[in-house]
């Protein structure tokens, strides 16, 4: 392992992924670079409810 320091933790990770979660948008990917990560998003897909036939 190397000796250098994280750029970003995980908590720090964790608290944007529930900030664009609270944003209402879905994570593509998240992609770690060498400067930190990048985080894509798209918007979230509305929740497929299933209907009851009508008799």
């Amino acid at each position: 392992m190397s000796d250098r320091s994280a750029k970003i933790t995980q908590a720090e990770l964790e608290r944007a992924i529930r900030a664009v979660k609270a944003q209402g948008l879905a994570i593509v990917r998240i992609v770690a670079r060498p400067d930190g990560y990048a985080i894509e998003t798209a918007p979230a897909l509305p929740a497929v409810t299933r209907r009851k036939p009508v008799l």
